[in-house]
């Protein structure tokens, strides 16, 4: 391992983002599909958003927006894009936190490649599906938690951000707490040492939380935007 910082390797990890969103550009689905993904397409058409435990309402109003942004291809193929915007998103963001790690470039450069390529990600980036939006969040969590570096107030806050995010959009992310609060209890006394640090912390475990009380509270909710032909 080496102490390559990723902010020398801007380039790299653009154009790491580039490739993987190329090939699933190029392999993605034209159109309609089926079972889940379907549904997902004909509810960007619906534009029903619903708030509960098995929801998922941030990818519902991205999917939403993107088949309202875009200016080609059929709805149903514009929300599949929103899958391999996010999966190419998770391998560049996978190779950035690799790198914070202090792995070598060009070690992270093969894991990245290869998780671009693997079939769980390449599969789901394909198609309309929630996971690799959900791959995002992790390596975000990834880089912001594990990374090397100083935990500043800026670093904790988006750490309970990107959190908060990832629980609003898959449950499963209440996964990453306890490793996350761990990495936070290896590293108290850097923590404590400073007030405003502290409250960061605080203000950053509040967003990580936050998206959990209107799911518990409100969970059923329904609410709809106009909508619009799904071809």
């Amino acid at each position: 391992m080496s102490g390559d910082r990723p902010s020398r390797h801007g380039g790299s990890t653009l154009l790491l983002f580039g490739a993987a969103l190329a090939l699933y550009v190029l392999t993605a689905a034209p159109g309609l599909l089926w079972g889940d993904s379907a549904d997902f397409q004909a509810s960007a058409a619906r534009a029903d958003l619903a708030l509960g435990v098995r929801t998922y309402p941030l990818y519902d109003l991205l999917t939403y927006g993107a088949g309202r942004a875009l200016p080609f291809g059929t709805l149903a193929y514009r929300v599949t894009l929103v899958s391999a915007v996010f999966g190419a998103a998770a391998v560049a963001v996978t190779f950035a936190a690799l790198l914070s790690m202090r792995f070598s470039r060009l070690a992270a450069l093969g894991a990245s490649a290869a998780l671009a390529v693997s079939h769980g990600l390449w599969s789901q980036s394909v198609v309309a599906e929630v996971y690799s939006l959900h791959a995002f969040f992790v390596a975000a969590v990834l880089a912001l938690a594990a990374g090397a570096g100083p935990f500043t107030r800026r670093r904790v806050l988006l750490l309970g951000a990107v959190l908060g995010l990832g629980l609003l959009h898959h449950r499963t992310t209440a996964f990453l707490f306890p490793p996350v609060l761990l990495v936070l209890l290896r590293r108290r006394r850097e923590l404590l040492r400073d007030r405003a640090l502290r409250l960061a912390t605080a203000a950053g475990a509040a967003l990580a939380l936050a998206p959990a009380a209107p799911i518990l509270l409100f969970g059923g909710g329904a609410a709809s935007l106009p909508a619009s032909p799904l071809d």
